[in-house]
């Protein structure tokens, strides 16, 4: 077999077909390869893709025919029927820094059966080591960062879907929802003043006006800052197609946009990992109803490019102004 042929196999899995295909991408480096997995007639992307290294044809068969045979004992079984049919897009991205709501947006494309949709908050890979435990399974949107940077190739079509939230909101936000790092329990009878001062004191409040640089120019070279965005509120760069959505919008307003970009007239949006519905929601409000910030530190949230960029002058002053009751 030539190295650079692609050949199909075809199996039945779970009572339906599952075409297999291996490819040799111009774009990789010297000896490796993919094996790509679909359902077969009508599917567009994969639903399974692996990478490997090989150096003769021999040793390309071998690996292919094991995958086949992995395919054939049913290791491919549940991944098959998560899908009903899919989506010609290669991947849908959803991709943000953590609490802005992203994740309901991931599990609702997820139940639709369509997408192949990971949802990843780091595509930097010293802040991805950095989050690893060792000994512990890795949480689930770090196993999908592995699995974007590791597959994805520079001929694939990515829609990506970036969810953005005003900064106060979004930090106190992941504060409460990592308080075990801070040494404080979710219990609604803690000292609020202590909470208060550790929030203050110890959260790092860049995070929010780093993300795009560190999670999204860095590693992908997409610069969010410097697109000029439409009304719409999308952009194309290269292989990437970018959706912008804000966490203050009506949920009218994100299935809207969600189904113009994805050409998904039924997406639905349900909502998920809410803070109301927490263990740390009755602490979440004494907190808010205690918080006062003073003005350099709201000047240092609300005066920041990437705010300056979503958020208008009049929304700023609305925002900055329910933290100073």
């Amino acid at each position: 077999m030539n190295l650079l042929e692609r050949c199909d196999f075809g199996q039945r899995v779970a009572g339906r077909i599952v075409r297999t295909r291996l490819s040799y991408s111009p774009f990789a480096e010297a000896g490796e390869f993919r094996s790509d997995v679909y359902l077969a007639p009508s599917s567009a992307a994969p639903i399974y893709s692996e990478t490997f290294h090989a150096y003769s044809s021999s040793q390309v068969k071998h690996h292919h025919d094991q995958l086949v045979a992995r395919i054939a004992s049913g290791f491919l079984r549940r991944r098959a029927a998560e899908f009903d049919e899919l989506s010609p897009v290669d991947w849908v991205l959803v991709h943000s820094m953590g609490k802005v709501g992203s994740y309901s947006v991931y599990r609702t494309l997820k139940s639709m059966r369509r997408f192949r949709v990971l949802h990843t908050h780091h595509l930097q890979q010293q802040t991805m080591r950095a989050l690893a435990t060792p000994g512990r399974r890795p949480p689930g949107h770090i196993t999908d960062s592995v699995e974007f940077l590791g597959l994805c190739r520079p001929e694939d079509r990515v829609k990506m879907i970036v969810n953005v939230r005003e900064p106060m909101g979004r930090n106190v936000s992941a504060f409460f929802e990592n308080l075990d790092r801070f040494d404080i329990s979710a219990d609604a009878d803690q000292d609020i003043e202590r909470v208060v001062d550790t929030f203050v004191q110890q959260y790092p409040h860049h995070v929010p006006e780093q993300w795009f640089d560190v999670h999204l120019k860095q590693p992908l070279g997409i610069d969010v800052l410097d697109e000029r965005i439409s009304e719409t509120r999308s952009f194309e760069q290269g292989q990437f197609e970018v959706l912008l959505l804000r966490t203050e919008d009506p949920d009218e307003a994100w299935q809207a946009d969600i189904r113009r970009f994805l050409e998904a007239p039924d997406f639905l949006l349900g909502r998920m990992n809410v803070g109301s519905d927490k263990t740390y929601a009755e602490l979440y409000s004494r907190f808010k109803e205690a918080f006062r910030p003073g003005a350099d530190m709201l000047d240092q949230l609300y005066e920041v490019d990437y705010v300056r960029a979503f958020y208008t002058a009049d929304e700023r002053a609305e925002l900055r102004s329910r933290w100073e009751r």
